[in-house]
């Protein structure tokens, strides 16, 4: 058996071998090809010559052994081919001519041999190379001759040819190729005798030959081919020779047409070849008027042709030269009748303008006779005035050299014109045509009728009144267009000239009237008035005359040119232009008195001038202010009589200054001024002012300067209250009331003081007088804390001094304070043991307020047996609240994608109350339309209990990881299940966390990540439908399957050109004041990073003093808890700076991390120890927390952790945790015990607005959780064995 095995892996790797042996590809062993006798040099018998199987090394390289019959050192008759040696090497087997393959050798054998160069292998291929016999051409001539008029077709040669190895039948014959290309000939028939087959080659008709024109030699290559390809082929010479050519008439016409009227000449034929040749004609009917010369011109002659008589006539010609040849073709002539010449450009109209002028050609009459006769035109006017003319010579029409056109008498004229031919039998007349001539009407130049003229004009003339109306007239009745030019150049912008038709003409004479300037319209209505309603005879008041005055001229208008509207009842053809003077004129007659406007009117093609002159008349002018716009700046509180210095300077060009009264307008703020005229008027305060009153800055007065000609002149005077401080801060209590404990460390805090002050942007300061030994206040913020330890021999005792605030006015207010230092051993305070002290929720941020987000639960025993305990947030919070029973509500608007941190406790009624310590919540706020999902399920709300919605939400995370759903409301759906026929079915809001790193109070500072609706959709669905995932379909769904998933919110396309925001009003009202409201917070948030940056500047420069806890000697031996707090976050503090203090080297070399309290056991406790660590101080949220005794031979073994302390931003740093103080209070110890952490936060008290700066938010930042959640961290890590925690 194992032979066997053996046997068979031999041959498998043999047959490896041989397949991956060196090899010649697709030739093989061996191969047999085929070549004829006749193939040419390079001619490729085989042409993919290839190796393979030596491996990538390989180094190809072909050439050809042993040949069989043997022809050396004769060449062979095929040769390889190939590229330079390599592994890519590729060849071909190609025909050598010379020598050429011999007809008698029918078969050659020889191998191909390739060598692997890389180790010298080769392989042999047997070529077996069988040559076939093209078939031979025994007998063909080299050349042939064909006159150039043979017929078609006609043998010129024939040729024998014969196959040695086949048929003669099979033998085709082509011509192959010839000289020139399409040559006209072609292979006749073949036929076989006996092994040979017999060619003839004949001519063509077309393109037929031409001894004179054409190719007299052409070289044709005849081709004989047979069965198996073999061709062989033949050169024949073809010859033309010429011959002599018979003659023939070449451009005679089948027929022709002409006039009964033509003589002489009417064809001329020509012929083929140019010899000498003898014409003769005959016609039909016989004897007709036809003759030919010896040139071939067939001519009419007398008597002529008659149309009537004979219209037709045949003639047929004869032509014949010396060598015999003759030719005869007929010739069919058609008479036409003699026709009058055909005028070919009338009928037609033109215009010419009723001002042409005499002697010019207006048209040229164009005409032609069909006959060629020669003819003349004549012309006929309608109405014939004699105003046109015609020019036989010429056929031209004209106007007479003085023409009378005139548009309005005449404004058409027919002119018929008829042409005559000269026919030698007969005279006829063409068919009349006729010109229209249209006259058209001549612009004529306009005039201005009532110019040159003048006007005069007061100094202080109107804006934009019209004080001229130029009347233009145009004998066309074209609008005419004014302009004008006004003279100095000064005045050109002072007046202007508008075009005026009659409909807005009204009121020509409406220019001004006397002193009280009352428009002279008004006069002019009231006198047309009078007229119209006298009831007088028209009689008897057209011809009166309406005189107004224009400041001291006058103008007089005739009654009768008015109707009772004031307009014109003759002499306007509505070209009238309105001079007016412009909106700003600033005439003055002491500068220019006078101006020269040239006005012209066009009519777009003339232009009429004319000359106004404007003379300005003098006028009193107002007196003026030299700034009449001026700022003033007055103090608040100023006293009644206080002078305001003012610029009083005024100029009058008219009048002297101690004429001009001072008058104040009587306005909103003017009762708080008083004002005095005279030469050196003088402006008062005449009432008190409150910048605290509502009075706009500025506010603005104004004043009157008036010239005895009543003319005024405005001072606008910009009133600017300034602020000067001047009520006095007011504390918001008389009489503040705290309590201490002993033992509080220096920088707890006692109470918050505030005090506001009505002064806009005043400062408050805020300090303790006396000085206090106790406590001290900051002077920004008003809270006042302990500034040493305080002593409990003081317990009981009652500290009072007083707060004083004083502003930027040096105005003062106090406020008594009273402070009870009360005992440590009265408080009751427990440690929080809530099962979750760490509550992680998430809320859509589209809330409305007052809704409900969630509630917190106790489950401590001692709150158990009370009767009754509330929850209260340890800081209020402007976002949510919490009722007693720990429900917690939106309270105010809230921030998409925000991170809000609640601070709760819980207490009793127990008078002290007990109460725990502070937890935490977390609430993150998401937008529902970009995290929402719908998973709706077969099941109804009722089914979807609330173990099943937990089993739910189980299920998606285990078959969804790392994500973590979260259900945010549920709801029914009417529609029908897909799956089951159910109605009411329950529709499951969730959303998902990419993980659930947030949910440990460890990582409160981390930021929740929400998984996308467009992400959950595409996990959960399979199409756009909704239909689930089979992840959704599995056994873990069963009592709660899947129907179909998708976003609860509809999917809007945001690819729209319209925008709420860009195309409404609305829209745009609301970006901007976004924008306002952007630029005021950055101004905002730039002046609290200010304020943050020196208040933290300066309580870096505090003195830090350290702390010591006051022990009782007394007490028993036991192990102590301190929780101590402080404003700022715990400092680094490194173990080398206690390390000497502490007996055992047990924890020297560990290095306290940032943020963590110091926490030392030297020795282990022993079972007594243990047992007094139950009686654990504890810690009061709104309380510091007290030393509980500590027998004498344990206290050195306590060292005082670093104060823990959660602030809000806000927080300044108190002066006991600044590292620096550390140093100054080192004590030697002992023993070392385990200390642990209570968990309180002290809610940083902030200054409500004494110094502007607004109440601070109570949120905790991520920085403050963080030290939060690092105590708590600590607390659990290091509770020593029997600690319990409450």
């Amino acid at each position: 058996m194992w032979k066997r095995v053996l046997q068979w892996l031999v041959s498998l790797i043999l047959v490896h071998h041989a397949m991956c042996a060196l090899n010649l590809g697709n030739m093989g062993s061996a191969i047999t090809l085929y070549v004829t006798d006749t193939d040419p040099d390079g001619f490729v018998i085989f042409n993919d010559l290839r190796a393979q199987g030596a491996g990538g090394q390989a180094i190809y390289w072909f050439y050809i052994g042993t040949v069989t019959p043997d022809l050396s050192p004769d060449p062979y008759p095929f040769a390889i081919e190939q590229g330079p040696a390599s592994l890519e090497n590729t060849g071909k087997i190609v025909a050598v001519v010379p020598p050429g393959f011999d007809p008698t050798i029918g078969q050659y054998i020889f191998d191909v041999v390739v060598e692997n160069q890389a180790n010298g292998d080769t392989v042999t291929a047997v070529v077996t190379l069988e040559v076939t016999l093209a078939p031979v051409f025994l007998e063909i001539p080299d050349n042939a001759t064909i006159g150039e008029f043979a017929a078609a077709p006609q043998t010129i040669a024939t040729a024998t040819a014969m196959d040695a190895d086949g048929q003669a039948s099979d033998i085709t014959f082509t011509i192959a190729s010839s000289n020139p290309i399409g040559a006209p000939f072609q292979i006749g028939p073949v036929t076989v005798i006996g092994n040979n087959a017999v060619l003839e080659i004949q001519n063509i008709d077309l393109p037929g030959l031409d001894y004179e024109t054409g190719p007299i030699v052409y070289e044709l290559v005849i081709e004989a081919a047979d069965l198996t390809g073999g061709t062989r082929s033949s050169t024949l010479t073809v010859h033309v020779l010429d011959e002599r050519e018979p003659i023939l008439i070449t451009n005679l016409p089948d027929s022709i047409e002409i006039s009964e009227s033509v003589f002489g000449s009417i064809f001329s034929a020509e012929w083929d070849p140019p010899d000498d040749p003898v014409w003769m004609l005959s016609t039909s009917p016989a004897n007709g008027p036809f003759i030919i010369d010896a040139t071939g011109s067939v001519s009419v002659v007398s008597p002529g042709l008659r149309y009537q008589e004979q219209a037709t006539w045949d003639i047929t010609v004869f032509v014949g030269d010396e060598e015999g040849f003759t030719d005869d073709q007929v010739l069919h002539v058609t008479l036409l009748p003699n026709l009058g010449p055909e005028i070919t450009n009338l009928d037609d109209t033109i215009q010419i303008s009723e001002m042409s002028a005499g002697g010019t050609d207006i048209f040229v009459v164009q005409a032609v006779d069909n006959e060629g006769d020669d003819f003349y035109c004549v012309m006929f006017a309608n109405p014939n005035d004699g105003n046109f003319g015609f020019t036989s010579s010429t056929n031209s029409i004209y106007v007479i050299n003085s023409p009378v056109l005139d548009y309005e008498t005449v404004d058409e004229y027919t002119l018929s014109v008829t042409c005559h031919d000269l026919g030698h039998a007969t005279i006829s007349a063409g068919t009349p045509k006729v010109l229209t001539v249209q006259i058209t009407d001549e612009n004529e130049a306009p005039i201005i009728t009532n110019l040159p003229a003048s006007v005069i004009i007061p100094e202080d003339a109107f804006n934009l009144a019209s004080i001229f109306e130029t009347d233009g007239f145009d004998v066309d009745g074209n609008p005419l267009h004014f302009t004008l030019t006004v003279t100095p150049p000064s005045g050109q912008g002072k007046f202007s000239v508008a075009d005026t038709s009659r409909e807005d003409r009204k009121g020509k004479v409406t220019h001004f009237g006397g002193t009280s300037r009352m428009p002279s319209a008004t006069i002019f209505r009231d006198l047309m008035d009078t007229f119209y309603n006298s009831g007088l005879d028209a009689s008897r008041w057209q011809s009166s005359m309406i005189q107004v005055y224009i400041v001291g001229g006058a103008s007089m208008v005739p009654v009768s040119t008015l109707d009772a509207s004031g307009w014109l009842l003759n002499g306007s053809d509505g070209n009238d232009g309105t001079v007016s003077i412009s909106d700003n004129p600033a005439f003055d007659f002491e500068d220019v008195n006078q101006y020269t406007l040239v006005l012209e009117a066009t009519d777009g093609e003339f232009t009429a001038t004319g000359t106004l002159t404007v003379d300005i008349m003098d006028v009193a002018e107002p007196p003026v202010f030299v700034h009449d716009n001026q700022d003033v700046y007055i103090d608040e509180e100023q006293i009644i009589g206080t002078l305001i210095s003012l610029d009083w300077t005024v100029t009058d060009v008219d009048d002297v200054l101690t004429d001009l009264t001072y008058n104040m307008i009587a306005g909103t703020y003017s009762p708080y001024f008083s004002l005095t005229g005279g030469i050196n008027p003088e402006l008062r305060i005449a009432q008190v002012m409150d910048y605290e009153a509502t009075f706009p800055v500025p506010f603005p007065i104004m004043l009157t300067v008036t010239d005895p000609a009543g003319k005024k002149d405005y001072l606008t005077i910009n009133v600017y209250l300034q602020n000067i401080y001047d009520n006095a801060p007011i504390f918001s209590q008389a009489v503040y009331f705290a309590d201490v404990f002993d033992g509080e460390l220096q920088g707890s805090p006692v109470l918050q003081a505030l005090a506001t002050d009505v002064d806009l942007f005043d400062i408050i300061t805020y300090s303790i007088e006396p000085a206090n030994t106790y406590f001290v206040i900051d002077s920004q913020l008003g809270e006042v804390t302990v500034n040493q330890p305080i002593n409990s021999s003081i317990s009981g005792d009652i500290i009072n001094f007083t707060l004083v605030a004083t502003d930027l006015g040096s105005n003062q207010d106090t406020a008594f304070v009273q402070v009870t230092v009360a005992s440590v051993d009265k408080i009751h305070v427990i440690i929080d043991s809530n099962d979750r002290p760490y509550w992680n929720w998430e809320v859509p941020y589209d809330l409305a307020t007052d809704s409900h987000v969630n509630n917190v639960v106790t489950n401590n025993q001692i709150f158990e047996k009370s009767r009754s305990f509330i929850y209260k947030l340890y800081m209020s919070n402007t976002r949510f609240r919490m009722t007693t029973d720990g429900e917690v509500y939106v309270a105010g608007k809230l921030m998409a994608e925000e991170e809000y941190i609640l601070m709760y406790y819980v207490e009793d009624e127990h008078i002290p109350p007990i109460k725990a310590g502070v937890s935490m919540i977390r609430i993150d706020t998401y937008i529902p339309q970009m995290v929402l999902v719908d998973i709706h399920l077969g099941i109804s709300i009722a089914d979807f209990t609330t173990s099943r919605q937990d089993a739910f939400i189980a299920s998606l995370n285990k078959h969804f990881k790392p994500w973590k759903y979260r259900i945010s409301s549920i709801r029914s759906d009417i529609t029908v299940s897909t799956r089951k026929l159910l109605q009411n079915t329950a529709v499951v809001e969730v959303y998902a966390l990419k993980n659930d790193l947030t949910d440990s109070q460890d990582n409160v500072d981390k930021t929740k990540e929400f998984v996308y609706f467009v992400d959950l959709t595409e996990a959960m669905q399979v199409d756009s439908d909704g239909t689930p995932v089979v992840l959704l379909t599995g056994t873990d769904f069963d009592d709660f399957p899947v129907e179909s998933v998708q976003p609860t919110y509809e999917i809007i396309n945001t690819h729209n050109s319209y925008s709420w925001w860009l195309n409404t009003p609305e829209g745009n009202a609301t970006l901007a004041i976004i924008l306002i409201i952007l630029c005021y917070l950055i101004i905002h948030m730039c002046c609290c990073l200010f304020c943050f940056i020196r208040k933290r500047n300066r309580s870096g420069k505090q003195e830090i003093t350290s702390r010591e806890n006051d022990v009782d000697k007394d007490q028993d031996e036991s192990s102590i808890v301190h929780i101590s707090e402080n404003k700022k976050l715990i400092e680094k503090k490194k173990l080398s700076e206690v390390k000497n203090n502490v007996h055992g080297n047990q924890m020297a070399d560990r290095t306290l991390k940032k943020e963590k309290p110091l926490i030392i056991q030297s020795t282990p406790f022993s079972t007594n120890e243990k047992h007094k660590l139950r009686q654990v101080a504890t810690v009061e949220p709104n309380s510091p927390s007290k030393l509980s005794s500590v027998p004498d031979d344990r206290k050195d073994s306590v060292i005082t952790p670093l104060p823990l302390k959660f602030m809000t931003r806000e927080s300044h740093i108190a002066p006991s945790t600044h590292p620096r103080a550390l140093n100054k209070d080192k004590k030697s110890v002992s023993k070392t015990s385990i200390l642990s952490m209570g968990k309180d936060v002290t809610q940083s008290r902030t200054s409500l607005g004494s110094n502007r700066r607004g109440i601070r938010s109570n949120k905790f930042s991520r920085h403050d959780a963080d030290n939060y959640s690092l105590a708590s961290n600590v607390t659990e890590k290091y509770k020593p064995e029997g600690l319990k925690w409450y």
